[in-house]
């Protein structure tokens, strides 16, 4: 099944960001490659 979505919001990914990808692979390491969207703490309560 393919499904086709348009995604609403200022970001998707549960962690605050625009996407899930908001991370790249940089000398070994994974590092943050974009500011987030939104604070999830407000969105699903808790720590960010």
């Amino acid at each position: 099944m393919l499904v086709k979505v348009e995604a609403l919001g200022p970001g998707v990914c549960h962690e605050g960001y625009q996407s899930c990808f908001f991370r790249r692979l940089e000398d070994g390491e994974w590092r943050v490659s974009e500011e987030r969207t939104y604070d999830p703490a407000a969105i699903y309560g808790g720590k960010a």
